[in-house]
């Protein structure tokens, strides 16, 4: 989870165990139920894959609608939001079904 209001969320997503795989979302509550929109999506350079047990490092510059994403230095690509972003800075961790996921943060810069 990238940024968070009451009602809408930006969600970027990077799965280091499917091929350096990266969405980029956006979500939003209408009548109480989630909706959610791909605003971009593919796989990382393969320089920039690492060992998915290894620390993996995101980052994603926003200037008003424009967010450019990064995955270990390697530029991935820009996406354009609806609007400009807002709220809560967030993080998030899931686990396949019936596993574990181990999970630290660190340097976290806003």
């Amino acid at each position: 989870m990238l940024r968070r209001t009451d009602q809408s969320a930006y969600y970027f997503e990077y799965y280091p165990f499917q091929s350096g795989f990266w969405v980029f979302q956006s979500g939003e509550k209408k009548d109480g139920k989630d909706s959610f929109r791909t605003l971009g999506q593919g796989n990382a350079n393969t320089l920039a894959l690492r060992d998915p047990k290894a620390w993996q490092r995101l980052r994603v510059d926003m200037n008003g609608t424009k967010m450019k994403l990064f995955v270990n230095s390697f530029y991935l690509g820009e996406v354009d939001t609806p609007q400009a972003q807002k709220g809560d800075l967030g993080l998030a961790v899931t686990a396949t079904d019936g596993k574990r996921a181990h999970m630290a943060f660190d340097n976290f810069i806003a």
